[in-house]
């Protein structure tokens, strides 16, 4: 079964000067387009330009910012980068991929904008980067969308992928809530609950694994044990206490389906690549690239360690909220309070 779903890249590095990198540096945005572009994940009929050459895309997007002086490194968000991605490859062509892109560009939400976008083929699902000069050609105006928007444009995807008679995976009405006991309800509210503290360290988990085996060392080293096998149905998360729970009691049920899983680390595996790129290019200018801060795991294991009750993520702030990634953004916010970062 294909399904199409819509992902937006934040692009965040720190460096041990203090400076943030989401795109916002001419340098950046030239590394994402590098990446998008780079024949050895794409073919040449597959880059395309929406109101630039897709050969050019880089020129043309500094030029436009010269136009309305938006060139000042550091002060704004220089390109948006997002991914179209569907599971399994002999379902749908390279061509197919590309053609639907180039129709969730129509939507009224990037009028005037140039978009350079590429269908990636090199790994075991199709999928097409986007790449959005965060500067309006025709009115000047930077990118800047609500939620709604976001979803408006989520849902257009799924529009598209029904025209195509590609299934749909943006929704949730296809998965049934786990029921919950009255106990397990009242252990919830009270902060004590440990499928709920198993629940959102497979989320911190899942955020930042690159691969399965990537992911099951992570859980362990939150203490968490990890039975995924191909001949079983189900994944089962396990704590130190003997607990045990299989994914599908685990919400929301849909991001903890194995093909949910293996998409995110897919994901989060072009995202560390892009990364990897910006922190060696600091390296190369002298500067020394920090990575624990912008790690949330790093910063759930120490509050594990130094743990004086049982349940410590689900009694922290922030990642009892871990569902919402504005929670997140704010807590590592916090941790840089007094350490000479800022974002």
């Amino acid at each position: 079964m294909t399904m199409g779903i819509v992902e937006f890249l934040n692009g965040q590095s720190y460096s041990k000067q203090g400076t943030y990198h989401g795109y916002k540096t001419h340098a950046s945005m030239k590394r994402v387009i590098d990446y998008v572009t780079n024949l050895d994940k794409t073919r040449e009929e597959l880059i395309k330009g929406m109101n630039c050459s897709p050969q050019n895309a880089y020129e043309e997007f500094v030029l436009n910012k010269q136009l309305w002086d938006k060139t000042e490194d550091g002060e704004r968000r220089m390109i948006i980068h997002f991914v179209q991605s569907f599971d399994i490859e002999d379902e749908i062509t390279p061509e197919m991929a590309s053609e639907i892109a180039g129709k969730l560009l129509q939507h009224e939400l990037f009028d005037g904008f140039q978009v350079l976008y590429a269908t990636h083929i090199d790994t075991g699902h199709i999928h097409t980067h986007f790449v959005l000069d965060a500067c309006n050609k025709e009115t000047g105006k930077q990118w800047h969308i609500s939620k709604e928007d976001m979803q408006a444009i989520k849902d257009y995807s799924d529009q598209l992928c029904r025209e195509y008679k590609l299934s749909i995976c943006q929704k949730k009405e296809n998965y049934t809530v786990p029921h919950k006991r009255k106990n397990e309800v009242e252990v919830l509210k009270q902060g004590e609950s440990w499928k709920e503290e198993i629940r959102i360290a497979a989320v911190l988990c899942s955020q930042e694994a690159v691969s399965q085996a990537d992911f099951i060392h992570k859980m362990k080293e939150l203490g968490f044990g990890v039975t995924w096998k191909d001949e079983r149905k189900y994944i089962t998360f396990s704590d130190s206490l003997g607990h045990r729970v299989r994914n599908h009691r685990l919400e929301p049920v849909e991001a903890f389906t194995k093909e949910a899983l293996l998409k995110q680390f897919e994901l989060n595996k072009q995202v560390l690549e892009i990364e990897k790129a910006q922190e060696a290019a600091e390296q190369m200018e002298g500067m020394e690239a920090y990575q624990g801060i912008r790690s949330v795991l790093f910063i759930a294991k120490n509050l594990i360690q130094a743990a004086e009750q049982p349940y410590p993520l689900q009694n922290h702030d922030a990642f009892s909220r871990v569902g919402t990634k504005a929670a997140m953004d704010e807590f590592v916010a916090e941790q840089k309070k007094g350490r000479g970062y800022e974002r």
